[in-house]
């Protein structure tokens, strides 16, 4: 089953003085939802772009959310209040006994930090935090919220790429991997930042990246995400890809991932 609805800020902003705009958003629910999955876009990017991972979620019993930000300062991917009105609207989406992990690809691994940080501090069920490829301001937007998530001993990962222009040269995998915390996650190295959109990967998310569509890498980052997040969500482990799981280490043995 599949609904669309747009949050309407017209009372959040008169009560702050704001002025941000309705942002649609998608939600993808199966008939048993395991838990929740707020699912972020990157820069110029729209929540189709992730259709493939979301329907991975789906079929691993996820209630998806989608919040569409267009890619701009204000009112936008990048506006701050923006993000932490997201993160109290999405709250009402879900049924309020559902876990939920916040995940986030590119910009909206930032976005997804913040949304986290508001969710934990309004005492919702946030379980987890995945940073695809994540790119943002490490000490203004990654420090706070990985503080505050580690403080309730949340876990962050990440699903990195090769360092290029399009991820800050991995630099938040790179700060995620040197936190107080064992497993940082990985990072394909043979990855580039649009696997994570599968065959939804276009011209232009290729040119200002790089790379072509990696049909192994994209299936390698919808197992991660999902194993995680069922890990997280029901609280049972996924061995095969922790440290010295058999999958993790074949692929290792590959030369396809490097364990951060």
């Amino acid at each position: 089953m599949q609904t669309s609805e747009v949050l309407n800020f017209t009372a959040r902003n008169a009560a702050l003085g704001l002025n941000l705009p309705d942002v649609p958003i998608t939600i993808d629910s199966p008939q048993e939802p395991i838990g929740c999955v707020v699912l972020f876009h990157g820069f110029g990017r729209k929540p189709d772009a992730l259709d493939e991972l979301t329907t991975t979620l789906i079929d691993a019993g996820m209630w998806v959310v989608r919040p569409y930000l267009k890619s701009r300062a204000k009112g936008g991917l990048n506006d701050r209040d923006l993000m932490r009105a997201v993160g109290d609207e999405v709250q009402g989406l879900k049924p309020a006994d559902l876990p939920v992990v916040v995940m986030g690809h590119s910009a909206g691994g930032a976005v997804a930090m913040v949304v986290a940080k508001e969710m934990i501090e309004r005492a919702q069920p946030v379980v987890g935090v995945l940073l695809i490829d994540a790119n943002g301001s490490i000490e203004n937007i990654m420090q706070p919220g990985f503080d505050a998530l580690s403080e309730r001993g949340i876990p962050v990962r990440t699903v990195a790429a090769s360092a290029g222009r399009c991820n800050g040269k991995a630099a938040t995998a790179r700060w995620l991997m040197e936190q107080s915390q064992p497993f940082a996650g990985i990072q394909l190295t043979t990855g580039r930042h649009c696997d994570v959109e599968g065959t939804k990967s276009d011209l232009t998310c290729r040119l200002l990246c790089g790379g072509v569509p990696d049909p192994t890498n994209a299936a390698i980052i919808r197992t991660l995400a999902v194993g995680w997040s069922r890990a997280w969500l029901t609280r049972k482990s996924e061995p095969e890809i922790e440290p010295g799981g058999k999958r993790l280490s074949i692929w290792e043995d590959l030369r396809v991932v490097k364990v951060l």
